[in-house]
């Protein structure tokens, strides 16, 4: 099921390339991050992760596993669709 989801969400960010691409999910990312009031660091810690490899989720250098998206959808309370939507 992992793999599978995975692979999905590499389609999902390989077809939302360009101006509406990985943007549109990064942009979510920071938004729900502070709507959610946690820094970088907070969130990082959650996941597992240091603030500054989160840090890279938002700016693009570092793409998403399948357990990561969930596991940030979880925390924000978002589903996979609205993290992949405008």
């Amino acid at each position: 099921m992992a793999r599978v989801l995975s692979e999905a969400i590499r389609a999902k960010m390989r077809g939302r390339r360009g101006p509406h691409g990985a943007k549109v999910v990064r942009r979510n990312l920071y938004d729900a991050r502070r709507a959610a009031s946690m820094t970088q660091s907070d969130v990082g810690a959650r996941i597992e992760k240091t603030g500054a490899h989160y840090g890279k989720f938002e700016l693009g250098r570092v793409d998403l596993s399948a357990r990561e998206a969930l596991t940030l959808c979880d925390l924000f309370g978002l589903t996979i669709q609205q993290l992949f939507d405008q």
